[in-house]
């Protein structure tokens, strides 16, 4: 996708479905910067081209709910999940259109990062993680935070063996991130959103994993946000929760994505 001149664009909502004065750790609250490049400005001017005159939602409806492509669309989500959650109420044939959802987002033991229960993209939204989580007629795949803070990649192979790999993609991406993870105040390099591609690339990268249920914690003072999994098993399962993901497979594909295929091999250090 990063030479991709020819993918295009939809913009989405600006804002969650409902607006909730909580606030976020100070950490989190521009971790990527407002920019989400951390900040960094840029040379030239980017092309706005490819952004479509279509909403991502009426995109979303046509594209999924095509005569071609219905039933062969896999979503990747990850960011919070209005649009997608828009387009369920929109489109009454979406859900049932999709091949499956891979999720990157909540927690399963209650553990958050921009609030103490609350990971940042059903934070954001809660409402629309609460729509997707039940509306879906499709197999969900959900990676949550706690899972991606069980990978082991310490900054140092991320910036010194994948950061060496020498390309445009990542003398871009290495600028973005040093700066980024310079100021956080983790030790270990959390590539959330490429892990739950990579689970889609390769699932057998997953070593743990179980069917269960998952609802969102819509009114709690201190827990909005929060993922609720039962434990008890009462209810259907309505996720595949990915609980534990192969460190060493991750390190290979992270490598492949950015341009060296044979590099994993070389060095199994963490």
């Amino acid at each position: 996708m990063s030479e991709g001149k020819d993918i295009p664009v939809y913009r989405g909502a600006e804002e969650p479905l409902i607006i909730h004065d909580g606030k976020c750790t100070e950490e989190f609250e521009h971790f990527h910067g407002l920019d989400g490049f951390g900040d960094l400005g840029f040379l030239h001017t980017p092309s706005m081209k490819l952004i479509q005159s279509e909403n991502a939602v009426c995109a979303l409806g046509r594209i999924v709910a095509g005569t071609d492509c219905k039933g062969e669309v896999t979503l990747v989500c990850l960011a919070p999940l209005t649009n997608i959650a828009l387009t369920m109420k929109t489109y009454a044939h979406f859900s049932s259109s999709l091949k499956d959802i891979y999720v990157m987002g909540g927690n399963s033991t209650g553990m958050g990062n921009v609030t103490s229960a609350g990971e940042f993209n059903f934070y954001t939204d809660p409402e629309a993680a609460h729509i997707v989580l039940t509306s879906a007629c499709c197999p969900i795949y959900l990676l949550p935070w706690e899972t991606c803070l069980s990978i082991d990649i310490s900054l140092a192979w991320r910036f010194n063996i994948l950061g060496a790999i020498q390309n445009t993609r990542m003398d871009l991406l290495n600028t973005v991130e040093k700066k980024v993870w310079e100021k956080s105040s983790y030790t270990s390099w959390i590539p959330c959103d490429a892990i739950i591609a990579a689970v889609l690339l390769r699932p057998d990268i997953v070593i743990k994993s179980q069917k269960c249920h998952a609802t969102l914690e819509l009114r709690g003072t201190h827990t909005r946000g929060q993922v609720v999994i039962d434990h008890l098993k009462v209810k259907d399962p309505n996720v595949h929760l990915i609980e534990e993901v192969d460190t060493y497979i991750l390190k290979k594909i992270l490598l492949w994505a950015a341009g060296h295929a044979d590099s994993a091999d070389d060095d199994k250090s963490k």
